[in-house]
């Protein structure tokens, strides 16, 4: 009963009405190539607020575009004082200095190198004072440049705001108190007041809720989950009387004589501060189950996932004898004649790393062969192995009687993966001839996956002047840079 109320999540197959039994897992090591994957090697970066660490930034290999990272915003005190700290994991930190540019990195406002890092406790800690004013109530850009005793540096991002009376201590702590005690039956009564049921939500699953949901499912019903990995608050927006945070955290479930199976749990808080007390303006949790192939559950109806998304992306073969499917940023593939569910692609390790399960990337399936080797897409951000920092899009072959994925093709980009995912939403689209077509940071790319080889077909094609068909089979855009005297 207990799992029937968590499992939400079905996908759907062509040869759902023949599948049995249950699926086993190939237990495989993350292979490219012929090399096993390398494990995340870069520090990560927090800010301190009112005591509180708070936006974990992850390295970049190269610098970035100022206007597209818009991860986090850090509030600056009047003072103009700033703590920062850094979990070096097994790196080790040699140097670190910090620029301030204003938002689009046009101009660079002051630039400065941390002369004291205190090391305490496993971390790396430093208080810094910015020199240089900056205008109130406007966004600018803080960059850390941190270098690696082997001479590699990194950046990390977020963005700078200094503005009076933004209560965010009062916030952190409202938001940090209600998902921790969602999870305290016992207290979790006192979070009724804030909530807005309405008994038109279905409620019948927990992968999406929102204020309206019922009381239930936000503190999580008769389910016994526990707080594997502690949220890190990243602070989205605030002004003068509202602020906007997600969390995001790791909780577990074990049923009785079952596997324990993991969640990927997003809380979003939009709150508001009056009459001395934090209001609830809007809330909204996205649960996603990491699948592990374990306990496979077939049903009269496919292969059931658990807590997922109802937009599964998956593809099979033409006989419908293989699938693959994509599901929290991995790639999976089930073969009904083996009774086989094998993991493709994931950058997840087994201890949960945060950033190995930085769900910063995007899976795109391309083609699924008879042979049950497959063509697929990574792209946004790269985790861990040799690409790590960089963001970009990465061509991959499967080849099934090897087991191993091969990459063919990565091209790298300066954006990040918020506005890579638009554009891939926009236009990812796969010709019969093996060409796939992307909108990437404005420039149409051909991409041609059986040559390993790309060109970029249209340079700086310009918002609105353009349109993808809805199969995005076909796009047509103006020739002339004046919206009003075109002629092709």
């Amino acid at each position: 009963m207990k799992k029937g109320l968590l499992k939400a999540g079905v996908l759907l197959l062509l040869f759902a009405a023949a599948l049995g039994g249950t699926a086993a897992l190939i237990n495989r090591e993350k292979i490219v190539g012929t090399r096993q994957m390398e494990d995340a090697s870069l520090p990560i970066l927090y800010m301190e607020v009112a005591d509180t660490k708070v936006n974990p930034m992850y390295g970049y290999a190269s610098e970035m575009e100022e206007q597209y990272m818009r991860d986090s915003l850090t509030p600056l005190p009047t003072d103009r004082s700033l703590t920062m700290a850094i979990d070096p994991k097994n790196a080790s930190v040699k140097t670190v200095s910090y620029r301030v540019s204003t938002a689009d990195g046009t101009e660079v406002v002051e630039t400065s190198k941390i002369s004291k890092l205190k090391k305490k406790d496993g971390e790396i800690r430093a208080e810094f004072q910015l020199e240089t004013p900056i205008l109130m109530n406007q966004e600018y850009t803080l960059r850390f440049d941190v270098t690696l005793d082997n001479g590699e540096t990194y950046y990390y991002y977020t963005r700078l705001l200094q503005r009076a009376g933004t209560n965010i201590s009062e916030y952190l702590e409202f938001a940090d108190s209600f998902y921790q005690t969602c999870l305290d039956s016992e207290n979790a009564s006192t979070l009724a007041a804030y909530l807005e049921p309405d008994e038109t939500q279905t409620n019948s699953t927990y992968e999406n809720l929102n204020i309206h949901s019922s009381f239930e499912r936000i503190t999580w019903g008769t389910l016994d989950m526990k707080l594997e990995k502690k949220a890190v608050p990243v602070i989205k927006d605030m002004n003068e009387t509202t602020c906007s945070i997600y969390l995001t955290y790791v909780l577990s479930d074990t049923p009785e004589d079952e596997t324990t199976d993991y969640y990927n749990v997003t809380d979003f808080y939009r709150m508001r501060y009056a009459q001395s007390r934090v209001m609830l303006l809007d809330f909204d949790r996205n649960t996603q189950e990491l699948y592990d192939g374990k306990h496979t559950e077939l049903t009269s109806k496919g292969i059931n996932l658990g807590v997922v998304a109802k937009d599964v992306q998956y593809r099979s073969n033409k006989s419908s004898d293989i699938v693959a499917f994509v599901q929290e940023g991995e790639l999976w593939s089930y073969n009904r004649s083996a009774n086989k569910t094998t993991q493709i692609f994931s950058f997840r390790g087994g201890d949960l790393d945060e950033r190995e399960n930085l769900q910063e990337h995007g899976v795109k399936i391309v083609r699924v062969e008879e042979s049950g080797d497959i063509d697929f897409v990574v792209y946004g951000y790269m985790n861990r192995d040799v690409h790590e920092g960089e963001v970009g899009i990465a061509v991959y072959h499967y080849g099934a009687e090897l087991n191993q994925v091969e990459e063919e093709l990565f091209i790298p980009m300066k954006s990040s993966y918020e506005y890579l995912k638009e554009d891939m939403e926009l236009l990812s689209y796969v010709t019969r001839d093996d060409m796939l077509y992307v909108i990437l940071e404005d420039d149409l790319y051909q991409i041609d996956i059986k040559q390993k080889s790309f060109q970029i077909v249209k340079e700086k094609l310009i918002k609105d002047r353009y349109v993808v068909s809805k199969s995005q089979a076909s796009l047509a855009w103006m020739d002339q840079e004046e919206e009003n005297a075109c002629t092709q």
